[in-house]
């Protein structure tokens, strides 16, 4: 996330525009570095997939072992394993 307000702050060196620009960058691209596409480009599709993929992979982590954890309990008979493995 340091790196593209860097970049918008850089483009207002001219040298870092001429430097940028002799190594191929088109100035279209740099045109189009600004704040407006960070927030709508960047910053928004990556928040969102960030509580997404979080919700569901933790989720589906904690589900699991849960799940694991319910099935080895289903299986003992003896009160005193079970309380073992229930406080672990």
């Amino acid at each position: 996330m340091y790196y593209i307000p860097a970049g918008i702050l850089a483009k207002a060196n001219p040298v870092w525009v001429k430097a940028a620009v002799s190594l191929g960058v088109s100035p279209e691209k740099i045109d189009a570095l600004n704040w407006g596409t960070f927030i709508t480009k960047n910053l928004i599709p990556v928040t969102l997939g960030n509580i997404v993929g979080g919700a569901l992979f933790v989720g589906m982590i904690y589900w699991f072992v849960y799940l694991h954890k319910k099935n080895k309990l289903s299986g003992i008979s003896n009160q005193a394993e079970k309380k073992a493995l229930k406080d672990a």
